[in-house]
């Protein structure tokens, strides 16, 4: 479409349309931004969990025992 042809109509709305285009790029970045974030977050804290927790030998009594309840109701779900 050229521009210079256009309506005058047209061109209000193309300029309407275009008025929050920048705004909306802008939020969008950010929106991106936050959310990398708490992956990286989130990624940190599994990892750290993951890290303590893989041989259990750090963990409390509560830990050990939800551990061994739910390894008997694996070992039984397996076996029914």
């Amino acid at each position: 479409m050229k521009l210079t042809n256009a309506n005058f109509s047209i061109l209000r709305k193309l300029d309407e349309l275009g008025e929050n285009h920048d705004v909306a790029v802008v939020q969008a970045k950010q929106h991106i931004s936050n959310q990398n974030r708490d992956l990286k977050t989130a990624q940190e804290k599994y990892d750290a969990v993951l890290l303590t927790h893989a041989s259990h030998t750090h963990c409390s009594s509560e830990c050990q025992n939800e551990m061994q309840s739910g390894m008997r109701k694996l070992f039984v779900s397996l076996m029914s």
